[in-house]
């Protein structure tokens, strides 16, 4: 089955830094887990959307005028839900009720980012039209 170049390409750039991570959890007795960790999720994260997209699209267009407008939706009200809750976070620490580091506040601010991402855009590609 033929496979797009983009595809291609992410498969070998994913299986190349999973390759350099392997060596460097192998041959470099004391290297930092954030490297390793950082370079094995990264290589998955790549290897795995070559593959997702090589199986939903083939070697048809992947990208519309339709899903970059449900896109572009999506990420708008994502930025919109991320910015108020930013905001929520901040009054809450201003008024004290809850203990903050800056660790808690990033991951917290990241999830809501992406999660109101996922479900804003699968919102609008079952509805359809936004």
């Amino acid at each position: 089955m033929d496979m797009t170049r983009v595809n291609k390409q992410r498969l070998i750039f994913g299986s190349i830094v999973l390759l350099i991570a392997l060596v460097l959890l192998i041959f470099w007795k004391n290297t930092p887990d954030i490297i390793i960790s950082g370079l094995m999720a990264s290589g998955l994260a790549t290897t795995i959307t070559g593959i997702y997209s090589h199986s939903k699209y083939g070697v048809q267009a992947e990208h519309d005028e339709r899903t970059r407008k449900i896109s572009a939706s999506a990420v708008t009200y994502s930025w919109l839900i991320t910015l108020t809750f930013v905001g929520v976070l901040g009054y809450l620490n201003y008024f004290s009720p809850l203990e903050m580091t800056v660790m808690k506040v990033l991951s917290i601010v990241i999830l809501v980012m992406i999660g109101t991402l996922i479900l804003f855009y699968a919102y609008f590609a079952r509805k359809g039209e936004v």
